[in-house]
């Protein structure tokens, strides 16, 4: 269950308190794994056919470990729009990256970090490029 807070900067904020419970499973084979989730974005205060509606977001990650830390990685991200301001549009994205991690800090704590390039390949996505940063404290 993930939920967001209405606090950054007024043009990329969603203006409302987000709940997003999503599912996730994944599968490994010695060196090289898979990872998806798939999930739907709830707002709060009523806001789902004035704002972004509920998107529904499909996630694939193919990774391969080649060093001790290393992980070069691709991604697919799917989002669909069934209501809201953007009702009935799609976009995928598909991400070439690497992640460095799991480097053990503690106990079971470790740190994960890595980039990647968002790319769009539909016709009408929301944006077209991202760089994408990530760093995480598994457990």
């Amino acid at each position: 269950m993930g939920m967001t807070v209405p606090d950054g900067d007024y043009r990329v904020s969603a203006h409302h308190f987000t709940y997003t419970p999503t599912i996730a499973f994944g599968k490994g084979w010695g060196i090289f794994d898979f990872q998806s989730t798939l999930g739907v974005t709830f707002p709060d205060n009523g806001a789902v056919r004035s704002g972004a509606g509920t998107p529904i977001l499909f996630n694939t990650t193919l990774q391969y470990h080649v060093l001790k830390y290393c992980w070069p990685e691709v991604e697919a991200n799917y989002t669909y729009w069934p209501n809201g301001e953007h009702e009935g549009l799609n976009q995928l994205f598909i991400t070439p990256g690497v992640l460095i991690g799991r480097i053990p800090i503690t106990g079971r704590l470790g740190l994960t970090f890595g980039a990647g390039i968002q790319v769009a390949v539909t016709d009408t996505p929301i944006y077209h490029n991202n760089v994408i940063l990530t760093a995480r404290l598994p457990f």
